[in-house]
């Protein structure tokens, strides 16, 4: 029976004896018609009725002094007593309930959330609708209902040293018992499983045990593979291995008639896609790092169109300055129609660390920049222009006039700086916008740009806004505002481009040969130990060309000042095959300056040696050499030692005033800024002779 009410409290009208089969209630009766009376609890007088009516407020008894121990309704005669007036009347839980609230004998329908602890016993099943929640009021167990069911889980425990077992039970027969994960979660055993059948599988997704598959293979002693002797077949082996159609293995099979041995081996003669990728240089990560692999090539951008079997470099995606560099300037601010730059640009490498940036930048007049405030953003793309959406993040910090009106006339390094790091995604057009947010035509900016060598860097794409008629034009490629994300090296990642040996800012990056020809912004394979060419000359060596992306046999000059940069790349070891040894990497010159001299080597210099002849006038030439060496610290300094190898006394001179070993001091060549572009080299001299001309020649790492 469902009893609805679970509680009730009220007292009695008027006392009853012992004996008594009715109580009157002084104020509402219970709402139920039958159930278990508490009578004096609260006055330490307790005793458990059992009614059957209700009628007003008189409550009719049938059984007193119930058992509070029995899990049946069991009258107990001690436990009858005599109870006054105004003493307690409940429904309760102290009599055969258990902490749930759940009286044990009787049939309850419960609600809402609730909490077992201890023992509890159910005579039969409970009906939990929706599961089973943990102690911390988290799911567990759902238990969905399913129409009609007649099969279900049995959970069966064990003694010691016994197996628990989980099995199915029901009205069934045969009722299987499936394990489902849920989406493309996987069924997971330990490793120390076991499955006990050794039934064939009849599906793919079933398993096979360890039993089942001895039974089908049997092996000899000599571990040879044992064949039936029903097969008929010449050789019982022979013709049962099938050869690839591409070769990749050759095959064998020896004293055919018997238990036979087979012999495979890989056919080493032969060139495969699935072979060669051990010889191509690949991306594995967005950061642009290379490295061997048999696998497939991962993307890799890109940043130009390249031919296949093009010698290509990598670059890095910026435009960053060094000290050997002279600026280009382009003006901001000057017109309206130079309110705003646009540089477009597209990461190889997905960041979120991206905090400053620097660029190049100057006033016009000392102090007097009158544009008010410098605003760099980064924009979205639409349709080969800036959205005019700022991306998360992606508005810098402005740099107020007063901070402009600081930097002069002189043109030097200034940074700006990310409250929050955006996000770049690789392989996602963005625009790194400039933008002042007035015009004067005298007061304006002059930004540095790599106009005089825009040859070394990717080629990146510079838009003009016009305020007065609100459009982006005068697009340039040739005149790049520098700009480079210290945050961290290389923070917008590497992309691949053409090698070209007159600019050796292509040249000494080179990484390796195309394997195929890859569009812009397209991923690609790249050969680094041997690349499959076609149309080489054997036992030859090749060089980078001063054409983009070529080979040339003609080993160029190296020398400073506009030849190509003579960098051997590879020998080719059949008409086909280049195998990739990049030689030294080096120039040299001939100077006869006296005063500093930066040299563009655009890669960072390892030793610096010199050859050179001084002159005094009226005496004799004489020939003197000596070495610098560059330390290995960054901005650190190469030097010149003077050793006097030929001395010879012109007429009307005596040997003591020929250029002897007392010259020696009086020729330095010291070491200045070193970076990655290049290296400055001040020579200097002291007193007579007039003048110095040198030999050098520059190793590069």
């Amino acid at each position: 029976m469902q009893y609805p009410q679970t509680r009730y409290s009220d007292t009695l009208a008027s006392g009853i004896t012992a004996t008594a089969l009715s109580l009157t209630v002084a104020g509402t009766a219970p709402t139920r018609t039958e159930g278990v009376l508490t009578l004096g609890r609260i006055q330490s007088n307790t005793e458990d009725v059992h009614f059957t009516a209700v009628a007003g407020s008189v409550v009719t008894i049938d059984l007193r002094g119930l058992s509070q121990t029995a899990l049946t309704l069991t009258e107990v005669a001690g436990n009858r007593k005599v109870h006054n007036a105004n003493e307690s009347v409940e429904i309760t839980t102290h009599h055969n309930y258990d902490t749930n609230n759940a009286r044990k004998d009787e049939v309850e329908t419960i609600s809402g959330a609730w909490t077992f602890s201890g023992i509890a016993s159910f005579t039969t099943r409970p009906r939990i609708t929706g599961g089973i929640n943990d102690s911390a009021g988290n799911e567990s167990i759902d238990i969905d209902a399913t129409g009609s069911a007649v099969n279900q889980l049995r959970v069966i425990n064990a003694a010691t040293a016994g197996n628990v077992i989980l099995t199915t039970a029901g009205d069934d027969a045969d009722i299987d018992l499936e394990l489902q994960a849920k989406g493309t979660g996987v069924i997971i055993l330990e490793d120390a499983a076991q499955l006990k059948t050794s039934a064939a599988p009849t599906a793919n997704a079933q398993i096979a045990n360890k039993l089942y598959v001895d039974n089908q293979i049997t092996l000899a002693a000599n571990n040879k593979v044992s064949v039936s002797s029903g097969d008929t077949t010449s050789g019982f082996l022979n013709g049962k291995i099938t050869n690839d159609p591409n070769s990749y293995l050759t095959w064998a099979i020896v004293n055919p008639g018997a238990d036979e041995d087979w012999q495979g081996t890989i056919n080493a003669t032969q060139s495969s896609s699935g072979v060669a990728s051990a010889n191509k240089l690949v991306a594995t990560d967005s950061t642009g790092h290379l490295s061997n692999t048999f696998v497939a090539a991962r993307a890799y951008t890109a940043y130009e169109s390249i031919s296949q079997y093009d010698a290509v470099c990598l670059l890095p995606i910026e435009v960053q300055w060094f000290d050997q560099i002279s600026d280009t300037t382009i003006n901001l601010g000057d017109s309206n129609v130079r309110r705003r730059y646009g540089i477009k640009f597209i990461p190889s490498a997905t960041t979120s660390t991206l905090t400053t940036m620097q660029f190049r930048a100057r006033e016009a007049v000392n102090g007097a920049t009158a544009l008010g405030n410098l605003n760099i953003r980064i924009e979205t793309d639409t349709a080969g222009q800036p959205s005019g959406t700022t991306i998360s993040n992606g508005a810098a910090t402005a740099i107020s006039q007063a901070t402009q009106q600081t930097w002069t006339t002189v043109m030097a390094t200034r940074t700006t700086t990310w409250a929050a790091a955006p996000t770049l995604t690789a392989g996602t057009t963005y625009w790194m916008i400039f933008e002042c947010s007035a015009t004067d035509a005298v007061n304006y900016l002059l930004f540095g740009a790599n106009g005089n060598n825009d040859e070394h860097y990717h080629t990146f794409t510079r838009l003009t806004y016009n305020l007065d008629t609100a459009t982006w034009g005068s697009s340039v490629t040739n005149n790049t505002p520098f700009f480079w994300f210290n945050t961290q090296t290389y923070l917008a990642g590497l992309a691949l481009a053409q090698c070209d040996g007159d600019f050796a800012g292509r040249a000494w990056r080179f990484v390796g040969i195309a394997a195929n020809a890859i569009a812009a912004q397209a991923s690609g394979e790249v050969y680094k130990d041997v690349a499959t060419m076609t149309g080489l000359t054997p036992n030859v060596d090749y060089y980078l060309s001063s054409t983009a992306g070529a080979l040339t046999t003609s080993k160029p000059t190296s020398e400073y000042g506009g030849n190509a940069a003579s960098f051997k790349i590879g020998r080719a070891i059949s008409a086909t095959e280049l195998s990739i040894e990049p030689g030294p990497k080096y120039y040299w010159g001939v100077s006869t300056a006296t005063t500093t001299q930066n040299f563009q080597f655009w890669g960072k210099i390892l030793t610096f040696e010199v050859s050179y002849s001084v002159y005094d006038t009226g005496t004799s030439d004489a020939v003197t050499n000596g070495s610098g060496i560059f330390d290995g610290s960054s901005n650190k300094s190469a030097f010149m030692q003077t050793n006097l190898i030929a001395n010879t006394a012109a007429a009307g001179s005596s040997a003591s005033n020929c250029i002897g070993a007392d010259q020696a001091a009086r020729y330095t060549a010291t070491g200045g800024s070193v970076t990655d572009a290049g290296f400055t080299l001040t020579v200097t001299t002291t007193g007579a002779p007039d003048g110095l001309n040198y030999t050098w020649k520059a190793y590069l790492a």
